[in-house]
């Protein structure tokens, strides 16, 4: 009985000192703004006790908005003080379990995610996050998490046509699938009347060169067909390399005039559907050679 004794009162002992040494570091005094979004970096991410350091990751994730920063269109930004914006969820862990839970709130609103984002569908995220989204990453890992951020929600979403391929194809026999003119997808639970939405985006912004990530998608939006466009709302970047504008081809002879050029005009098969169509702009690259 004794020996069984000391064993508890020893793992008491060293469960309150872990707690103690966990309390020691709070995450939330490393928050840092940029007005419109609050970031933590994922480089800190060791410094929780019980955390091996294995999800440290040289880049940030997002914790919060600002009131400034909850706009109608939101652009999660793919940058943040030189290195990329890979998340939008924290979990503050310790030994006791999750004691505290940050992330993009933005209820409504339009979300466009970068190129380099993981969309975690956490139960607080996806409860949180009730917009149409425009979805860019590739990955096939980033792709099922946002098979299930969509799934069931009554959601809207908008990718690029590798995504939309991947995305059809994570999709099991559990779900009722409805394919529209081969650029909009429509499922639902079998058992569930809520479906959900995802579309071909018809406007591309590819970074254009050599080895660029993300199948060199850099971002994608969706507008009138035969209307204006706009420029991303922030540049891509390349190490080396300025960043020169947007191109109609990936030789960049001819730049795309955002004040003059338009979308092709919708065509339609002979059953009247909208045939659809992507258009793909190019980013030059300039070294300091070249200026």
């Amino acid at each position: 009985m004794k020996k069984i004794a000391a064993i508890i009162l020893s793992a008491v002992m060293l469960s309150t000192c872990i707690v103690c040494m966990t309390g020691c570091y709070d995450p939330t005094d490393e928050f840092v703004s940029d007005g419109d979004f609050v970031y933590y970096y994922m480089g800190n991410w060791h410094k929780w006790m019980g955390n091996t350091g294995e999800d440290s990751e040289d880049c940030y994730t997002i914790v919060g908005i600002n009131e400034e920063g909850l706009k109608e269109k939101i652009y999660v930004p793919a940058y943040y003080n030189g290195k990329e914006v890979r998340y939008t969820y924290l979990e503050q862990r310790s030994p006791m379990g999750i004691s505290g839970q940050f992330g993009l709130e933005a209820k409504g609103n339009v979300v466009y995610f970068p190129f380099s984002h993981c969309v975690k569908s956490t139960l607080y995220f996806v409860r949180d996050l009730c917009g149409d989204c425009y979805f860019t990453n590739c990955d096939d890992k980033y792709v099922s998490y946002a098979c299930s951020f969509l799934y069931g929600y009554k959601r809207k979403g908008f990718c690029n046509p590798l995504f939309y391929d991947k995305y059809k194809q994570s999709l099991t026999e559990n779900v009722t699938i409805e394919e529209i003119s081969n650029y909009i997808l429509r499922y639902r639970n079998k058992n569930d009347l809520k479906y959900s939405e995802l579309q071909k985006a018809n406007t591309s912004y590819m970074f254009n060169y050599g080895g660029a990530p993300n199948e060199g998608y850099f971002f994608i939006n969706d507008f009138e067909r035969g209307g204006k466009i706009e420029k991303t709302p922030y540049d891509p970047q390349r190490e080396g390399y300025t960043f020169a504008g947007w191109y109609k081809e990936p030789e960049c002879i001819n730049v795309w005039n955002f004040e003059q050029d338009t979308l092709p005009a919708a065509e339609y098969d002979e059953n009247g559907e909208l045939i659809y169509t992507e258009t793909k702009l190019y980013a030059k690259w300039e070294t300091a050679s070249d200026l």
